[in-house]
């Protein structure tokens, strides 16, 4: 499992909701795939391999606001095979209400 607190440059509460969220998309595709590698106990070469992102899907429970600090916390359930793995995660607001969840499947060659 990992855990990590991220933020982004405050937009302040009148800017759109979706661009709010267009981060915070953007970020939660950016960290999933080395958690496959570290369940499968590839991470030692993970710099090394051919990886992809294959899928990516994000569901938003609540409204967010990307300049407050958000908790992601990931982890892969299970490895599958041939290459294929898959990592969720959940993002939460500085008071521990869950904002998003997050699932990514992987591919490595």
């Amino acid at each position: 499992m990992r855990r990590f607190w991220f933020r982004a440059e405050p937009l302040g509460h009148s800017a759109p909701q979706n661009l709010h969220r267009a981060i915070v998309a953007f970020a939660s595709d950016r960290s999933l795939l080395p958690v496959i590698a570290k369940t499968r106990g590839d991470l030692g070469s993970a710099g090394e391999q051919k990886v992809a992102s294959v899928d990516h899907a994000l569901w938003f429970h609540q409204d967010v606001q990307i300049g407050e600090w958000l908790l992601y916390v990931q982890d892969s359930p299970h490895s599958a095979a041939r290459g294929l793995g898959t990592a969720r995660g959940l993002i939460y607001s500085c008071t521990g209400d869950l904002i998003a969840t997050v699932t990514q499947q992987g591919f490595r060659q």
